[in-house]
């Protein structure tokens, strides 16, 4: 584990054109592939660039695959939120920190009001739910600039959470493509259709409990399949025993969690990916399938996977938590192999003229630009030892509702903000 600078201070090159702190816990999960991607567009353009994470927590949960030669662990036996704001701080002195974007990392977004006002911050919404939300807009008189990822995001965090369309950004994510133009995809002219899940298996955000009925409808339809599952949750155990019971174990694999590397192949020999999401940002894993060519199957989350995935023409959208809906058109493109070959390059074709990294990069190489061409925000810091983590972001009354019944309820609401975004 990095657990300090692999770069000093005093070894700056003066030639970049500005540092900066990305506060990350470098686990599985598309906020790590969006830093990988991104941190790799804005080198290539002349920036240093770090991952941040600070405490115990981050250095627990440290995964290495999810990290790179920027990605530092700070003070990671401390658990108490001033010395940690401390060491931050410290860190970021030293480094010269030109630019801080804090995410969810809770020590980052305390220490924000603490930073001298020569330091630029700016925050990226990661996801779609309350706290995403009050995480993003956290010291909201401190920040340049808040990005959003979806049409979506930037809906609400205009209307719903008070961000000035001054300060507010659409970047949609994109991808890395060059380690998907390698790729050889064979089509799939009458075998059984190689069906992927890649993802945490987490069904309040990702709805895997979907996966078992809707392999279920296909079997009743007599359409043979495979299906390998990519990822590890806390479901794992209660998916196997679904896809068991139904009696359906010799036709799916479980791989368990993958290193990122190994994504891209997985999805060129796969034909379809499924994505039953009750709620997403802007996801990662779908820019990543599309990409291979593998044709995605995914919930219709309106101003963020119709951003993606047009209809009927490089993939399909469907109802939130309709397994029939899923089954139809997995069965669809079944009988009409020639369409499954069609979309399946139609995919490809939209992610590399949308959502290349390139792109992407240039986006926030022109918003960075700009934020630190404006004078800086007139703003006297705080003493660390006034360091708090917000309280919008404390536990509320919600984290006293079972998980069964949030679980339950999230469909809905989700749905209902769709139809009135």
């Amino acid at each position: 584990m990095n657990l300090q600078s692999r770069v000093n201070g005093d070894e700056r090159n003066q030639s970049n054109r500005c540092v900066i702190a990305y506060g990350l816990h470098n686990i599985e999960g598309g906020v790590s592939t969006v830093y990988l991607n991104l941190a790799k567009g804005l080198r290539a353009q002349g920036w240093r660039v770090f991952s941040v994470g600070v405490g115990t927590y981050a250095a627990r949960t440290y995964n290495p695959a999810f990290a790179d030669e920027g990605s530092v662990i700070l003070a990671p036996q401390e658990t108490e939120i001033v010395p940690r704001v401390r060491a931050f701080l410290a860190w970021a002195e030293q480094e010269q920190i030109d630019l801080v974007i804090p995410n969810y990392e809770s020590t980052i977004i305390a220490a924000l009001p603490c930073l001298p006002p020569r330091v630029r911050c700016l925050n990226i919404c990661h996801g779609v739910i309350r706290s995403h939300y009050l995480a993003a807009v956290a010291h909201l008189s401190r920040l340049s600039r808040v990005v959003a990822l979806s049409r979506f995001q930037e809906r609400e965090l205009l209307h719903r959470f008070g961000v000035p369309r001054s300060k507010l950004r659409l970047i949609p994510n994109g991808l890395d493509l060059d380690r998907f133009q390698r790729l050889q995809r064979v089509a799939n002219r009458g075998e059984p259709l190689r069906l992927i899940y890649v993802g945490r298996v987490n069904n309040a955000h990702k709805g895997v409990l979907l996966i078992p009925p809707l392999l279920k409808e296909l079997a009743s339809r007599d359409i043979p399949f495979s299906l390998q599952i990519v990822g590890s949750g806390v479901e794992l155990p209660r998916l196997e025993a679904a896809i068991k019971r139904m009696g359906l174990k010799e036709a799916v694999t479980f791989l368990g969690q993958q290193p990122p590397e190994a994504i891209p192949e997985l999805f060129e020999h796969s034909d379809m990916f499924i994505m039953p999401s009750r709620w997403e940002a802007s996801p990662m894993v779908l820019l990543e399938a599309m990409a291979a060519g593998c044709v995605p199957v995914a919930t219709l989350l309106p101003g963020i996977t119709d951003m993606m995935v047009t209809e009927g023409v490089n993939g399909f959208l469907c109802p939130m938590g309709k397994a029939g809906a899923f089954a139809e058109k997995i069965a669809r493109l079944h009988h009409d192999r020639q369409l499954l070959a069609e979309m399946s390059k139609m995919a490809q074709r939209r992610v590399a003229q949308g959502f290349s990294l390139e792109r992407m990069a240039a986006d926030y190489d022109q918003l960075f630009t700009q934020v630190l061409a404006e004078p800086p925000l007139d703003w006297t810091p705080i003493p660390p030892e006034a360091a708090v983590y917000p309280w919008e972001l404390q536990p509320t009354w919600r984290a006293k509702i079972p998980e069964p019944v949030k679980n339950f309820l999230r469909p809905w609401l989700l749905r209902l903000a769709g139809r009135l975004g």
